[in-house]
């Protein structure tokens, strides 16, 4: 259990990082990435995304 509820914040976490990256717009954001995007800083978001978002991420920039 505490996997999937660690895959789910992490996946939002990812979509906040996007976000605050300029990659996609705040609407497009769920409730809980938009929590995360308005309390978390990059450097949070980015230890709590996936490496590989947030590679793919860094190389979109």
């Amino acid at each position: 259990m505490a996997r999937v509820k660690a895959e789910y914040f992490a996946e939002h976490a990812g979509v906040a990082l996007a976000a605050r990256r300029g990659l996609m717009t705040l609407r497009a954001l769920s409730s809980r990435s938009r929590a995360m995007y308005d309390t978390l800083t990059l450097a949070e978001l980015e230890e709590m995304a996936p490496p590989d978002v947030v590679d793919q991420q860094r190389q979109s920039l």
